[in-house]
Parts: C-alpha cells; structure tokens; sequence
C-alpha cells in the first residue's frame, strides 16, 4: 500500500519536475555556462571558457551606472504606484461603491497591448501632447516640459500599467481585516487618523510588501517602456543586454547582464519574503 501510494506521488510529481528542469533550470544553466564563453570579432561566440566577460562588467563603472539606474527606476515606479495605489486600494475595500465599475477601470491598461500603450502615452506626452498644451493654457509653464524621451515619462508609462497589481495586493489584504478590530480602536480612543496608523497600516503591509515587489520586479526588467518611452537616453540592464545581442551580437556579455538581473531580483525578492516572515512571526509571537 505504502509502494504504490509513493508511485501514485511519483507520477504528479514528475511532470512538474520535467517542466521545471526543462524551462527554468535548463535554460538558467546554459545562460550562466554562456557568460564564460569567448566573443570573437566577426563572431556571436566560441566555446572557449574565459572569465573576460565577468572581469569586463565588473571593472567598468559604466555598467554599475546603469545597473543604479535599473534599481532607481524599480524603486521611483514603486513608490509612486504605492502613493497612488494605497488610497485607492482603501476606497476599494473600504468604501466599495461601483466596485465592478472602479475595477473594470482600473485593470483596463492590462487589456491593452503594451507597444500600443507606449505610443499612446508618448502621444500624450509630446511636446504638443494635450498635457503639455494643458500646462501651458493654465500658465503653470512657459514652454512644453520634456516628457517624452526621459525618464519622467518612464516612469508614467511603467506606473500606469503597474498600478493595478499594487492597487489589487493592498485591496485584498484590507478587505480580510476585521471592521470589529478598528471599532475597537475606536471604543478605546483611538481617532480614525490613529487608528489607521496603529491599526489598518501594520496589518495591511503584507499586501504593501506583495505588491512592492511584483512592481518593482516588473518595472526593473521592463524592456519595452525603457526603450521606448526612453527614445535611448534612459540606459537599464533590460536594454542594454538587448544592444548587446541583437546590435553587437556579443551573447556571452549579454547573457553576463542577463544572468546578474536574475540573481539581483531573487535577491531583492528574498529579502522581501524575509522581511515579510519576520514581521508575521512578531505579529503571532504578540498574539495572546
């Protein structure tokens, strides 16, 4: 009975191992073997095993000035869709009046494909774009404010499709609090701005850590916003590794850059879970 019982678990759990091994572990494994290979001219690479590449990305503060810029990015679209998300993911729990509606709106920019959105806002954010043409009808600015082709615009673009999975993490985690826990703050004191500091806030900021680190994920491996939304003044580790093998077709440099983005995310998303880990465990280890 216990020998056919592990076959049966055997059988569930090889499929899902052979999907892992063949599309993550597999593909992982070549890209780290990749990024000790040799570039000759003329060529995309040679199985020839040399640490060039590493010492090349390493030694050059070139490429730690981008990889700041792809962590700054990350951080700033965070941030803003936080500032922005949180209030509207309170409504939402809170107060859900046209709930379907409020919803349908705010996960309407995921329905849109993601170069057509781009070009939209890059409309939008033109020199002559209504929003530069509204600044200058209110008087709040003399000449057309440079959106397009820099980073503001970059991170427009990144906040406006991401806000939703900040909005969504927040809500979700707000609607399983208990209204009877905030009434009692409120019975012993406690004023609606403090008890949603002392309350509402610190059992909300699982959903906050969840969606801090799917945007700041996203938005620091987005290819597509950067590139365009940047015109190629706005320099991340996703568009240069794309420069390296598709213009200068050095795979083995891209596939360095490739390879270090990955390990940096796991890291940042560790850090995350631990600091998420921690703060459960205190909350139960308060718990009477």
């Amino acid at each position: 009975m216990g020998r056919s019982k592990g076959v049966r678990v055997l059988v569930l759990v090889l499929p899902i191992l052979f999907v892992t091994l063949a599309l993550f572990v597999a593909p992982l494994g070549y890209t780290f073997l990749t990024t000790f290979y040799y570039h000759p001219p003329g060529a995309i690479m040679e199985p020839i095993l040399t640490t060039e590449n590493y010492s090349k990305f390493l030694f050059d503060s070139y490429y730690w000035r981008v990889v700041g810029n792809t962590l700054m990015i990350g951080g700033v679209t965070t941030l803003i869709t936080l500032l922005i998300g949180y209030p509207l993911a309170y409504q939402l729990a809170r107060r859900p009046f046209l709930k379907t509606a409020q919803l349908v709106l705010l996960i309407s920019p995921l329905l849109v494909n993601v170069v057509i959105r781009t070009y939209g806002w890059k409309v939008l954010l033109s020199d002559v774009g209504i929003i530069n043409r509204a600044l200058m009808a209110m008087g709040l600015t003399d000449s057309p404010i440079r959106l397009v082709n820099s980073i503001i615009g970059v991170f427009i673009a990144l906040a406006h499709v991401l806000l939703p999975f900040m909005v969504l993490s927040i809500s979700s985690v707000l609607e399983g609090i208990d209204e009877s826990v905030i009434e009692a703050a409120h019975m012993l004191g406690a004023s609606r701005i403090k008890a949603f500091l002392r309350v509402v806030l610190p059992l909300s900021l699982p959903g906050v850590i969840a969606g801090s680190v799917f945007v700041f994920v996203r938005s620091a491996g987005s290819f597509m916003v950067p590139a365009l939304m940047g015109g190629g003044r706005v320099r991340t580790i996703p568009t240069l590794m794309y420069q390296y093998m598709s213009h200068l077709l050095n795979w083995p440099f891209g596939a360095v850059l490739a390879f270090f983005m990955t390990f940096l995310l796991v890291l940042i998303v560790l850090a995350f879970s631990s600091t998420a880990m921690r703060r459960q465990t205190r909350v139960e280890a308060d718990e009477p």
